[in-house]
């Protein structure tokens, strides 16, 4: 919904001022492709040509869409916590953070899943350009 798209592009974008990254703008393809995915039910990444970050909950949000996609991206953004700038590259547990402040990404497109995934919500988001390349950390992670 144009709500949800709304707050997607809020969150991400206050964050990543703090990170000096740019504003991303809402990409329908992007958003398309996660669509897709995400309503195959399997909570794994796509393996796609795009930057990726993925997030589930059960049994399904408790309160508001809204909420549960707030609480998704803070997930991932608080990651930021494990980051460590004195060595900058890639690590399991801060990937998504990085991905969702990544400098040279300009597009954001994502989606919960609309069909019944055996009790689960499943939220995946897709970024352009990607994120999480060796040895460019340094000048996008700021």
């Amino acid at each position: 919904s144009q709500d949800l798209r709304e707050t997607i592009l809020a969150v991400h974008n206050k964050h990543r001022k703090y990170h000096h990254a740019p504003d991303l703008g809402w990409d329908n393809g992007l958003a398309s492709y996660a669509q897709t995915w995400v309503n195959k039910c399997v909570f794994q990444h796509s393996g796609g040509p795009y930057g990726e970050n993925i997030y589930a909950i059960m049994p399904g949000p408790t309160g508001s869409w809204t909420d549960a996609t707030i609480n998704g991206l803070n997930a991932w953004v608080y990651e930021v916590k494990n980051y460590d700038y004195n060595k900058p590259g890639f690590a399991e547990n801060t990937g998504h953070f990085t991905q969702f402040v990544w400098k040279s990404t300009s597009k954001v497109g994502c989606a919960w899943n609309n069909v019944a995934c055996s009790g689960q919500a499943i939220f995946m988001c897709e970024y352009s350009t990607p994120g999480n390349y060796a040895g460019e950390y340094q000048k996008n992670v700021l």
